[in-house]
């Protein structure tokens, strides 16, 4: 199990050497960690990283997809080391996080928008107006933007 929590101190340190920030990947792959302990299991296994990433019930189905993905990544790296390692596929848990919804807004919220922008001072003459043609052109009174 030492060999396994080493294992986890240096892809972390190699992967932010990389330049990823990784912030939550430390603590979920320390608590995979104990959990292989707990489960008397020196392997990572699909099915001990399955049970490991839906265990709190509490957790939406997207964060079981996010945990698992962070043990994925693990599991391949490691997988170099220990042939015994299983990887879990793509798409075992393929939940994505709820879409923001979009605000709209109201033709009032606009004209004080495009009113205040019109107000603020700029050093370029032109500045004042990028705000309300912008709008204007996404409102579909001009050529489509995408």
């Amino acid at each position: 199990m030492n060999q396994l929590r080493k294992a986890v101190r240096d892809y972390l340190t190699m992967r932010r050497g990389l330049g990823f920030k990784l912030v939550k990947h430390e603590s979920g792959l320390q608590e995979f960690v104990l959990f292989l302990r707990g489960k008397r299991s020196a392997r990572i296994t699909v099915n001990l990283a399955l049970e490991w990433a839906t265990q709190d019930a509490n957790h939406k189905p997207y964060e079981w997809a996010a945990r698992l993905s962070i043990v994925r990544g693990f599991a391949r790296h490691w997988s170099a080391t220990d042939a015994s390692t299983e990887v879990p596929p793509l798409g075992l848990l393929p939940y994505q996080p709820p879409r923001a919804q979009p605000y709209f807004y109201s033709d009032h919220e606009i004209r004080t928008l495009l009113k205040a922008a019109k107000t603020r001072p700029s050093i370029d003459p032109l500045r004042p107006l990028d705000l309300p043609l912008s709008v204007w052109v996404a409102g579909g009174h001009g050529p489509a933007i995408g």
